[in-house]
């Protein structure tokens, strides 16, 4: 082929490569409304559908939602320690209110059983120091239980403050898992404080038998010295009686009375 019949071909080939990408850019897009409409809408109910989904997922996590336990654990531990304080201070008291012992058990080792006495084997005076020494038992028996009732008053105090508190947080609350646990903490203290109403109510009626018991007591006592005091002078009588035979009644009679009156504790 001649040299110049190449050129020839070349070149058409080489405008014509040139010329393809012109007229591909030469095509223009059509501007229509109704597409630029229905892309509108379709990018307004996406970004509904994600608001929605955030709200969603919003409200999981308000009904997940923890309380701040930071707030809650000083409560649980303020009730821990009252009990723990409680517990110590009634297991130094008297057995008859620490629980160690059945409490008929404990009556007897706190007062003298004077249905049991024999009064042939005491003497006037250890009689009335045994009386002396029940109605000292009483005495501290009301003032240990006076500090039980008192603690047990202050603790329910503090429940109640603790469901006033908790009524606040409740107006805060988040969801229903954090309204759940905030009303389980009142009806909680609701209980707690039934309890401790009791336990003064049963406090205070423990002591009033034990006030009737001693009470009981107090006239067997009675009795008993009463009959210590017969025994004594049935006694004396016959000693007396004994001394008159031996002897001619003088003024050494009155004498030996009184010693014998203050030998038995009478005066």
């Amino acid at each position: 082929m001649h040299p110049k019949a190449k050129y020839l071909i070349v070149i058409p080939v080489f405008l014509l490569s040139l010329y393809a990408p012109l007229t591909a850019h030469a095509v223009y897009p059509v501007h229509d409304s109704k597409v630029y409409q229905e892309v509108v809408l379709q990018v307004k109910k996406v970004t509904e559908q994600i608001n929605t989904i955030r709200q969603q997922i919003e409200l999981q996590k308000q009904h997940l939602y923890d309380i701040s336990w930071g707030k809650v654990a000083p409560m649980l531990d303020q009730i821990k320690s009252s009990r723990a304080d409680y517990d110590k201070l009634r297991s130094s008291m008297n057995g008859i209110l620490s629980g160690e012992k059945d409490v008929e058990d404990a009556f007897k080792d706190t007062f003298y059983d004077w249905n049991s006495m024999d009064v042939s084997k005491e003497s006037y005076g250890s009689m009335k120091s045994r009386l002396q020494q029940d109605r000292y038992q009483l005495q501290k028996l009301d003032k240990e239980t006076i500090e039980l009732i008192n603690h047990k008053q202050k603790e329910l105090d503090e429940s109640n403050q603790r469901v006033e508190h908790y009524k606040e947080m409740l107006k805060d609350a988040h969801g229903d898992k954090d309204i759940g646990q905030i009303k389980s903490l009142i009806s909680g203290e609701m209980v707690y404080s039934q309890n401790l109403t009791s336990d003064i109510a049963s406090l205070r009626a423990k002591l009033e038998v034990v006030h009737n018991e001693v009470k009981k007591q107090e006239e067997e006592a009675a009795q008993k010295m009463n009959e210590k005091v017969g025994d004594d002078f049935t006694k004396a009588s016959d000693e007396l009686q004994s001394m008159e035979d031996k002897q001619q009644l003088s003024s050494s009679y009155h004498s030996k009375f009184e010693d014998l009156a203050d030998e038995r504790g009478w005066i």
